[in-house]
């Protein structure tokens, strides 16, 4: 009896907190509506993976499906409840309606964006998107919302076939006692929203998208992008201190100094739409002049580290191969800083967005150069998405590039200047890359059998491609009167309705990799003086053209280039060095971790 009294005071909380859970459910409100379209909602993404992983990728047989849906439905259940317990503990009534309406679009915009990831990426959202999500701006999210608006009439038709579903559900659940239907609900709530956080806390970026809903995936993937990028703001830091540290000496490479050493990163620029690299249409007049002219050497076997620029770039300026995926990429010092510590004044010069926190490229990587310079409208933040265009176009970064006699002496260091030029380039949409006066291609010039509305998309990207040799070819200019080398990448590649697995796609960062999604050019350029100087590194550049190349090994290639020994340096991974190894395996990691291992395309290049 004495246990019992204790126990008691409890026992009639508990009952009382049962009694309100109750009531909510009991109300004529429309609850349990809610409960039917937010479960129903988290199961319908749900069901189309589980389709997709059994019947067209083979990862999974019927049997493990099956196995998979009561996990499914009890999380699902469990969001519902927390969705409606949250709507209906709110006592007053128009504050509970405009939670309830935010709420509901919420979660209807969050299924529906996954739909869309399914139909144009297959893949559901994952924690890498979480970056790409808070390290973006509202005029590149417009853009990116207008090129997928052709898909909004099929995702109307979803939410509506929805909706009658919530409503045909709702009606059941009506039939079912509401004691009965609180219990169902707490149930879930207790069984499935505790395995949705304790699959949160032993998530050590991976998931299986067969057991898990569109509210996990989003909820946790956010939570964790947050705590990773406050653990990243202190390790940023400790990447570029590490850097001091990391320079073991230096060797004579017979490279005079002081010298100009530019590494201009593009943006989305495949190669297969290239005139330079055998495109049909003449898209880059001006570096094929330049080649003529035998002052460019193009490396024809490139291929990113990733699909999407977050991934590839946080490669591809680190020491970090993807060899090395157990370890955490922010663990290896950043080149810009190696650069800097190595006797280089450093720059970086952008058109790119500033904002994002630590998952922007410039927070990462610039904040790590003396300066930080580049288009007012991208370093100053404005987010107005009805600018020009034209207060955009990647021209506007060459009034800021900079060279080592430009620098005041207090600020020089003596080996002279590194910058890194980040362009916009051909990034969707791409009509908004380039003036009028680059407008040379239209839909007729696109061959095949496509529709017009496609081929008008490839011709614009056909355009941007256009504007970015003439953007490339200034940038070679403006360094063709000093000691100069320049490197011209990009992040990674597009695909234009061209992959065989998703013919109706244009873009990248899916979990597939197809060829033009990581195949991307890779040109360097020595000015005249430089190639008298250094005539025998000149020779050995042009030789390694066909070399199979991954742009992870960057920072190899700059610190072997000019002699700054540390100790990460590979002589193997420099592709410029007679010790280069062209029978390295080339494994490019996707967004959703997928992976692929691209081979050599010339034997003899092995």
């Amino acid at each position: 009896m004495k246990y019992f009294s204790c126990l008691k005071p409890m026992i009639q909380s508990l009952c009382r907190a049962f009694s309100g859970i109750s009531s909510i459910f009991s109300r004529p409100v429309g609850f349990r509506f809610l409960f039917s379209y937010v479960v129903l909602l988290e199961l319908a993404v749900s069901q189309v993976v589980l389709y997709r992983l059994v019947f067209d990728s083979g990862k999974y047989t019927v049997g493990e499906a099956l196995l998979s849906q009561p996990i499914l439905l009890l999380e699902a259940g469990g969001w519902a409840f927390l969705f409606v317990f949250l709507v209906g503990a709110i006592k007053w009534n128009w504050i509970r309606r405009t939670f309830c309406i935010v709420l509901t679009c919420v979660v209807t915009l969050l299924t529906l964006g996954e739909f869309l990831l399914l139909w144009v990426y297959d893949t559901v959202y994952n924690p890498e998107m979480s970056k790409v999500i808070v390290g973006t701006d509202a005029r590149e999210s417009l853009e990116f919302l207008t090129a997928m608006s052709h898909h909004l009439p099929k995702l109307l038709l979803v939410a509506v076939i929805m909706l009658a579903a919530a409503w045909g559900l709702s009606r059941l659940l009506s039939t079912i006692r509401t004691t009965m239907l609180t219990c169902i609900a707490l149930c879930c709530f207790i069984l499935g929203f505790g395995l949705s956080v304790g699959r949160y806390r032993n998530w050590h970026w991976s998931y299986s998208p067969a057991r898990t809903t569109t509210a996990d995936r989003f909820v946790w993937g956010l939570v964790r992008t947050y705590r990773l990028g406050k653990i990243l703001e202190n390790q940023r830091e400790h990447m570029h201190a590490s850097a001091a540290n990391t320079i073991t000496g230096h060797v004579d490479t017979g490279l005079m100094e002081p010298i100009n050493v530019v590494l201009i990163l593009g943006e989305s620029t495949r190669a297969a739409s290239m005139h330079c690299y055998g495109f049909a249409l003449p898209t880059t007049p001006e570096l094929d002049e330049l080649r003529s002219r035998g002052e460019i050497a193009v490396f024809t076997d490139v291929v990113s580290p990733s699909n999407a620029t977050i991934a590839s770039t946080q490669a591809m300026l680190t020491f970090y191969t993807n060899e090395q995926d157990k370890e955490q990429w922010h663990e290896y010092p950043d080149l810009v800083s190696v650069m800097k510590h190595g006797g280089f004044t450093t720059a970086w010069v952008t058109n790119q967005e500033c904002s994002g926190g630590p998952w922007s490229v410039q927070q990462l990587f610039g904040s790590a150069a003396d300066t930080l310079t580049g288009n007012a409208y991208r370093l100053h933040q404005t987010n107005d998405m009805f600018l020009s265009d034209s207060l955009f176009y990647d021209e506007r970064i060459l009034p800021n590039l900079l060279s080592f006699e430009q620098i005041a002496p207090k600020h020089r260091r003596p080996r002279g200047l590194f910058s890194v030029v980040h362009l916009m380039g051909s990034h969707a949409g791409y009509a908004n890359r380039y003036p009028a006066s680059f407008a040379r291609f239209r839909a007729k010039d696109i061959s095949g059998t496509l529709a017009e509305g496609r081929k008008t998309k490839i011709a614009e990207y056909a355009n941007s491609v256009l504007y970015n040799d003439h953007v490339v070819a200034e940038i070679f200019k403006r360094y063709s009167r000093s000691r100069s080398i320049v490197i011209y990448v990009s992040d990674h590649g597009e695909t234009l309705f061209d992959d065989k697995r998703h013919p109706d796609f244009a873009g990248h960062a899916g979990n597939t990799l197809p060829d033009n999604v990581v195949r991307i050019p890779f040109i360097v350029y020595m000015s005249d003086s430089l190639r008298k100087e250094a005539p025998e590194l000149w020779q050995q550049i042009l030789k390694a053209q066909d070399q199979p190349v991954m742009t992870d090994l960057l920072p190899n290639i700059f610190t072997g280039l000019l002699g700054i020994e540390t100790k990460y340096s590979r002589p193997e991974l420099n592709v410029f060095s007679p010790h280069y190894n062209p029978k390295r395996q080339r494994k490019v990691i996707a967004v959703d971790g997928a992976k692929r291992v691209f081979p050599a395309l010339h034997r003899s290049a092995q």
